[in-house]
C-alpha cells in the first residue's frame, strides 16, 4: 500500500470515528489519551486538540477532588481487569455531567513484547449517553406501577366502586 492510500484510510477512520454519537477514546498503557473522537466537543467537555496525555476522568470531572468520585472506583476496576486483558462494561449515572452512561473499558489483544513505547495504544474506551434511554425506562415503570395499581383497585370491587 502506498503512503496516499494510508493516508485517505487513515482519514477516513478518523472520519467515521467522529461522526460516532459515543465518545470514543485510545488510552495507552498508562490510562493517558492517545486520541478521543469529536464527541468531546459536541458534549462541551474540550478540543480533541488540547486533551492528549490527559486522562479521561480530568476531562469528564474538570477538578475533580471528590474522593468518593464513582468514576476513580471504575477506573481502579477497568484498570485492574485491563491487565489481565479483561474488559469492563458498566452503566453509571455520571452526578457531574448530570447523564447516564453505558461504559465499555477494552483491552487490546496483541502479541507480547510488542509495542513497548508508552504512547502505545492500550485500550479503547466507549462512553454512550443513555440518558434518554433512562429517562424512558423511569416513565414505563411509572407507568406500569399505576396500572397495577389500578388492576389491584379493580378486583377489589364490583366495578360501580363497591367492595365485593
Amino acid at each position: 500500500m502506498d503512503v496516499q492510500t494510508i493516508e485517505k484510510t487513515k482519514q477516513q477512520w478518523q472520519s467515521a470515528a467522529d461522526m460516532m454519537p459515543q465518545l470514543i477514546c485510545l488510552l495507552d498503557g498508562q490510562g493517558r489519551l492517545i486520541h478521543i473522537n469529536r464527541t468531546i466537543e459536541r458534549w462541551g467537555l474540550g478540543s480533541v486538540a488540547n486533551v492528549r496525555g490527559l486522562r479521561l476522568h480530568e476531562i469528564l470531572h474538570q477538578n475533580c477532588v471528590d474522593p468518593k468520585c464513582y468514576f476513580n472506583a471504575l477506573w481502579l476496576t477497568a484498570a485492574a481487569k485491563l491487565s489481565h486483558g479483561v474488559r469492563t462494561e458498566c452503566e453509571v449515572f455520571d452526578p457531574v455531567l448530570k447523564r447516564h452512561f453505558s461504559v465499555l473499558v477494552q483491552p487490546l489483544v496483541r502479541p507480547p513484547r510488542q509495542f513497548l513505547e508508552t504512547d502505545d495504544l492500550h485500550a479503547v474506551v466507549m462512553m454512550g449517553d443513555i440518558s434518554d434511554f433512562k429517562l424512558a425506562e423511569a416513565e414505563y415503570q411509572h407507568l406500569y406501577e399505576e396500572l397495577e395499581c389500578l388492576a389491584c383497585h379493580d378486583t377489589s370491587t364490583d366495578g360501580l366502586g363497591k367492595a365485593i
